[in-house]
């Protein structure tokens, strides 16, 4: 997070293209990072001192890290206030909540063939490779048909769909295996999480992303985190399924909002939603 903040104070617009040291500043930090976070779940069992805490206090920082890390990510390729940069991020929130999800209902934390550790080591190489040849690597373009960067964008894309499928259906795989089990909810969990897709998505329509695009990543993270909170609780304390809370009223009015100053075509100077 630290890091994040030093490189968000050089790169303001998200699209600026700063000092060597800063993308090897990231690497290092979110190595450091991926490896303490990968070691202290097997200390904790290990010394014996795993708790229900501690996979809330773990999980929910991860979710906290995921939103600086997919900023500095797109600073680092160059891809601005982009409809690509949305995209990614809500799919990378995706693949972040059903992998919790997953671990939610199965009572066990599974990672696929590319998740969480793949992403972070790929987002070292991508801040170690702009340090070394700078932000221009991501505009080369391949046997002159595609950018490099929408190469990134089209990997991210296939492995964030097949991995959000398959946790789905190992969970509906599980409950049929185990029908002595009760489903908590499974439907409202991911109702939430479209819902939260579906607000910041349409609140882009007033074009805040591209007006206030800090503000925006940020509350987005914010909110993610809420969500994910709200899952790992359940998880650990096994509830059911709040069918609604507070946190999601914001989306509401994200939806609305939004949808009705972009097709009444409301001015900037006269805009609640921008």
């Amino acid at each position: 997070l630290i890091s994040s903040l030093i490189f968000s104070s050089y790169c303001v617009d998200l699209e600026k293209c700063v000092e060597p040291w800063c993308y090897f500043m990231l690497a290092a930090s979110l190595f450091i990072y991926q490896t303490l976070d990968a070691i202290d779940g097997k200390q904790a069992r290990r010394t014996k001192q795993s708790s229900p805490l501690g996979q809330l206090f773990d999980h929910g920082n991860d979710a906290l890290a995921l939103t600086p890390m997919l900023i500095t990510g797109f600073c680092a390729t160059q891809y601005g206030k982009t409809w690509r940069f949305l995209f990614v991020m809500m799919l990378a929130y995706g693949v972040f909540f059903m992998l919790n999800w997953r671990a939610r209902h199965e009572g066990m934390m599974h990672f696929g063939v590319f998740s969480v550790t793949e992403t972070q080591l790929m987002a070292i190489a991508l801040f170690t490779l702009t340090g070394i040849f700078g932000c221009e690597i991501w505009s080369m373009r391949i046997l002159g048909l595609i950018d490099s960067k929408d190469i990134v964008v089209g990997f991210l894309f296939i492995m964030g769909i097949y991995t959000n499928y398959n946790e789905y259906i190992a969970v509906q795989q599980y409950y049929k295996k185990n029908k002595n089990k009760k489903d908590p909810g499974q439907i409202y969990e991911i109702l939430h999480y479209l819902l939260f897709v579906a607000g910041f998505l349409s609140w882009n329509l007033v074009d805040i992303f591209i007006d206030y695009p800090w503000t925006y990543l940020w509350i987005a993270g914010f909110i993610f985190c809420g969500i994910i909170h709200r899952l790992i609780v359940a998880d650990v304390t096994h509830m059911n399924t709040t069918r609604y809370y507070h946190l999601l009223n914001p989306l509401f009015i994200m939806i609305f909002g939004s949808i009705y100053e972009f097709v009444m075509k409301v001015p900037k100077n006269k805009s609640v939603m921008n």
